[in-house]
């Protein structure tokens, strides 16, 4: 639930509007998207019309935005969230100088617990931060549903991976990933606007220029709001409770939950 918008510099790009799956592009900006190969071994991200990664797209060189050791392309990221150090860790890998901003006065995750499927933890995988994720998260014996004090639902996925955890420990463990891969973190530090040039506007009335800008700052994504990609908001009226509870591990007996 983040935007996001791949920008590069006019110089490089004539002026179009056009949309491809997986990002957006308005005026001289290019597409953000992330390809992970599911059925490698090691999945390997690769930034759409930009030959960064180890493989080629069939449109790379539609767009000029290069990343090699000696003009690395620069990256602007908003929103210190598991979508936006996900991107800057991917990005990072390809080859890219990134930047990350939070607005916050440190990098913490909100909420209780999440699940994990078997898609998220190839993503992960793919970025390096799984063998950390895996080690502080657990698989439950089944996925259960209640409904009215009965069980409704109990499924094993035909053995597909899937984990729980705490929030928490998922950030962390991006947030260790993006230090180790040196995507360069800045807390206190809100994006307000970005535009198709490839500039991203800080709270302080910073202006940075970057051939790639990601949204990634929340369901009220002020980069998003920026550049004209209007989003009805309303109030839910359907509530939810998350509770975590106590594993208590020596009542449930033998096995990893």
């Amino acid at each position: 639930r983040s935007s996001a918008l791949g920008c590069s510099r006019p110089r490089r790009l004539p002026h179009r509007t056009t949309k491809r799956t997986g990002g957006a592009a308005i005026g001289s900006a290019c597409v953000f998207s992330f390809d992970i190969d599911l059925h490698q071994a090691h999945p390997r991200p690769v930034v759409h019309g930009n030959e960064v990664g180890h493989r080629r797209t069939p449109d790379s060189d539609r767009f000029g935005v290069a990343a090699t050791p000696a003009c690395p392309a620069r990256a602007e990221v908003a929103g210190g969230g598991f979508a936006g150090l996900t991107a800057a860790i991917a990005l990072r890998q390809c080859g890219w100088d990134v930047q990350l901003h939070e607005k916050g006065s440190e990098l913490r995750a909100f909420g209780a617990g999440i699940y994990l499927w078997y898609n998220g933890l190839r993503v992960l995988e793919g970025v390096g931060a799984l063998e950390d994720v895996l080690a502080g998260s657990h698989t439950p014996p089944v996925y259960e549903t209640w409904l009215h004090n009965k069980s409704v639902s109990r499924e094993t996925f035909n053995g597909l991976p899937w984990r729980i955890m705490t929030r928490a420990h998922l950030h962390d463990a991006l947030v260790k990933r993006a230090k180790e891969v040196g995507v360069e973190i800045r807390t206190g530090s809100e994006a307000v606007a970005a535009d198709p040039d490839g500039r991203l506007t800080l709270q302080s009335g910073e202006v940075l220029e970057a051939d790639l800008i990601v949204g990634a700052d929340g369901v009220g994504s002020k980069v998003r709001d920026s550049v004209g990609f209007e989003q009805d908001r309303w109030v839910s009226t359907d509530g939810i409770i998350r509770l975590i509870v106590p594993r208590m591990k020596k009542e449930l007996g033998h096995g990893e939950w």
